[in-house]
């Protein structure tokens, strides 16, 4: 009973953990698809905004699953995710300068 629950507990927060990371990667993509009808001088303010805000919503997501979930906080769940999120912003945004 103890292996099912924590069995349970882990894929509740790997579930919440690829829901965030795919949400921020979709509003990357929506703001893309938007910059061609906004001002230049607007688009480097609106991306820069998009990406705090996506970066700070799943680790805020991440680390409250974690600590409700999982009594045991894995750290190194959460760095890799940090870490993957601010990899494919940061692409994101140097490609989306260059176009």
């Amino acid at each position: 009973m103890i292996v099912l629950s924590i069995l349970l507990k882990r894929v509740v927060v790997a579930t919440a953990k690829e829901i965030g990371v795919a949400c921020g990667a979709l509003t990357i993509v929506k703001l893309i698809e938007t910059k061609e009808k906004l001002p230049s001088c607007r688009v480097a303010v609106v991306e820069v905004v998009v990406v705090v805000v996506v970066v700070v919503v799943v680790v805020v997501v991440v680390v409250v699953v974690e600590l409700v979930v999982v009594i045991e906080v894995v750290v190194v769940e959460l760095v890799v995710v940090v870490v993957v999120v601010v990899v494919v912003v940061v692409v994101v945004v140097k490609k989306s300068a260059f176009i």
